[in-house]
């Protein structure tokens, strides 16, 4: 919601109204949006599930995941802003597009970095810390299993693989990539 209240109300200052075009672009943007300050905010729950204080823990989830962070940005960025350079009246149609999804995501950015960790370091609640904790949980148990037998591993995932294919081909319905939509009669008034 931060992302797009800092989005609408840059659009605004930029002097565009909210069309079609602009509400297509939003509902496009949400996929994207809640990545950063999930990132940042995940790195910081577990530097304080290990014992260090909340704003210490967000200062440093915003230094260390500002890289990825700002990566990952100006790559989705970069995928929508060729859209900039549509000619003729299709581009200004579409101008909105690209222009909405690069202030939403910039302004998901500057959220992650600046707003979450500000926030997080006033209000977050650390969980209780326990030095016996099992602080990697059933997740890294299973992923060092499957890195001590990666034979067995790679033997399932084929098996899996073969076992999906051939249960599609016994038991799927097909696919049909143009379906007849033609109607078989037709009707003539004279």
């Amino acid at each position: 919601p931060s992302s797009f209240l800092i989005g609408i109300l840059l659009l605004a200052m930029m002097g565009y109204t909210i069309n079609m075009i602009v509400l297509f672009s939003l509902i496009l943007a949400v996929g994207m949006l809640v990545d950063d300050a999930i990132i940042v905010t995940e790195f910081a729950e577990r530097r304080m599930s290990e014992g260090m204080p909340k704003a210490e823990a967000f200062a440093l989830a915003a230094k260390r995941m500002a890289g990825p962070v700002i990566a990952a940005t100006m790559t989705r960025i970069a995928a929508f802003s060729p859209l900039l350079f549509w000619p003729g009246i299709i581009g200004d149609f579409m101008k909105y597009m690209p222009i909405t999804l690069i202030v939403t995501l910039s302004a998901s950015m500057l959220y992650a970095l600046v707003f979450a960790p500000a926030l997080g370091a006033l209000f977050a609640k650390a969980p209780p810390h326990h030095e016996n904790d099992n602080r990697d949980g059933w997740y890294m148990a299973v992923v060092k299993q499957a890195v001590r037998f990666p034979i067995t591993v790679l033997l399932l995932t084929v098996g899996l693989l073969f076992g999906v294919g051939f249960a599609y081909s016994k038991y799927g319905a097909g696919v049909e990539f143009f379906p007849n939509v033609e109607p078989d009669y037709g009707l003539l008034y004279v």
